[in-house]
């Protein structure tokens, strides 16, 4: 049997199902409706949907086939009119059956972690000079984190093995990892590593890459690095019109539907659709303490994303697989975060000892892109991990790094056990982050005052060269 390409929608009244069935007959259509389930059947396709609430027959259902579309439009009422259902373009996890679709087991509160996140910091504001407006979307009652207390690093298991990947999940790949990834990977031995040696090689790596000259020289000359900050990514606009959309939907009580259902960037396209069905229907068994580990990889991996997708002004080139793993410090080092701290500074020095552009102006801009796409959510944050996926998956060294980590994060953030409001709340606190600048670990300031002292100099020489040819 084969699984259908569709897409979900809803109204106050109901689900909207489009599936897309071409060169079928339509008198053989079957569909049964259980509660949250929905099953169709019509050779040779057959779906399986498990919904967050109940779905009933009541007479009102309907399915209507379009010949020339070769599609297929079920209506499903709801159980409870004007009931929102959340996650319905999450297609990954409508397709979990009914005993994983709740995801992950619920994961327990860490114990060491008592302090919550501060809602103040949700209330920044947007201006015409591109400051983020924090303003959230959406209340839920999810995990909080302290995300500055460290916590132990997973330490490797001595009867299994050197574990690596989402959730330390994975271990005997390592030849095949080094060997396809031989320009990437920064571990030299990565079966005899451990979470605390993998830092130590990948900041003694970084020491000996940073350049303190190429990084004055883009200091000095930055007119096409300047260019590139002021470029606007979409979602930027998008955050803004959704909190306008959720201050109306506020004053308008009747509405129940979020806004987010509405915009045009926040709805998946065809191929992210096609890409979120083709996921693998896997569930992870999570050790409760591993959770603030994957927000905070999660991170990491978005904030490659953000650098390459303003870096090339959202038109990826060949080397954007090499900027997303290289610039990685979970792909490239098979890093373990403990706090918000540890992942703003490698991933930042990484972003200024490698690519193309290393300018510590720039790097702010990216940080800001990622506060953006996790105040969205996680629609946003699936977009820009479907758009990693992709291009990893397309290169014949980088792949790899897929199937160890993106692929699990795309399943994960899909599923229960990875939170909204927790993922927003981690947007406020990328934005919020003070003094980024003098924790990673090179002279910085000291460079800048040097590269503008040498480039002083120069403009003082060419100003009297003109004036003796005058």
């Amino acid at each position: 049997m084969l699984t259908p390409q569709f897409t979900a929608s809803q109204t106050d009244a109901a689900v909207v199902l489009v599936i897309k069935t071409p060169y079928v007959k339509a008198t053989d259509v079957e569909f049964v409706i259980d509660k949250c389930e929905f099953r169709l059947h019509i050779h040779p396709y057959f779906l399986r949907l498990t919904f967050p609430c109940e779905v009933v027959e009541n007479g009102k259902e309907s399915a209507k086939y379009d010949v020339g579309k070769g599609e297929i439009t079920v209506s499903l009422p709801k159980a409870v009119p004007g009931e929102h259902f959340p996650d319905l373009d999450l297609l990954t996890k409508l397709l979990m059956p009914r005993a994983t679709a709740a995801g992950i087991p619920s994961v327990a509160h860490l114990q060491q972690l008592a302090a919550p996140l501060d809602d103040a910091t949700m209330a920044e504001s947007t201006d015409s000079e591109g400051k983020l407006e924090g303003d959230e979307i959406g209340e839920e009652e999810d995990e909080e984190f302290d995300w500055e207390m460290p916590q132990e690093l997973p330490q490797p298991d001595i009867l299994t093995g050197i574990k690596y990947g989402f959730n330390n999940a994975y271990s005997g790949f390592a030849a095949h990892v080094a060997e396809l990834g031989r320009d990437i990977i920064d571990i030299d031995n990565i079966d005899a590593s451990t979470p605390a040696s993998r830092r130590e090689e990948r900041i003694a790596k970084e020491n000996l890459k940073f350049d303190e000259d190429y990084y004055m020289s883009d200091y000095m000359h930055d007119e096409e690095i300047r260019r590139l900050i002021k470029f606007k990514p979409t979602f930027w606009a998008t955050l803004k019109r959704v909190q306008q959309a959720k201050g109306k939907e506020a004053e308008n009580e009747s509405s129940t539907l979020t806004p987010l259902l509405t915009n045009d960037w926040l709805t998946f396209t065809q191929q992210e659709n096609s890409d979120l069905i083709s996921l693998p229907h896997r569930k992870h068994l999570l050790d409760p303490t591993s959770t603030k580990h994957l927000y905070l990889g999660l991170i990491d991996i978005l904030f490659t994303f953000a650098y390459d997708h303003r870096t090339t002004e959202a038109d990826p080139t060949a080397e954007s697989a090499w900027t997303l793993a290289k610039l990685s410090p979970t792909l490239a080092c098979f890093e373990t975060f403990a706090t918000l701290e540890e992942v703003l500074v490698a991933c930042t020095r990484r972003a200024l000892a490698y690519p193309l552009y290393r300018h510590y102006a720039l790097m702010v801009r990216v940080w800001e892109d990622v506060s953006v796409l996790l105040k969205l959510g996680k629609c946003a944050v699936m977009k820009a991990l479907l758009g990693v996926r992709r291009t990893l998956r397309g290169d014949e060294a980088c792949f790899v790094f897929d199937r160890l980590y993106v692929e699990d994060y795309c399943l994960w953030v899909q599923s229960d056990g990875c939170h909204e409001k927790v993922c927003k709340g981690l947007g406020s606190e990328v934005n919020h982050f003070e003094g980024l600048k003098g924790k990673v670990g090179w002279d910085l300031v000291g460079l800048e005052a040097l590269a503008k002292e040498i480039g002083d100099g120069e403009e003082d020489e060419e100003a009297e060269e003109a004036q003796m040819l005058a």
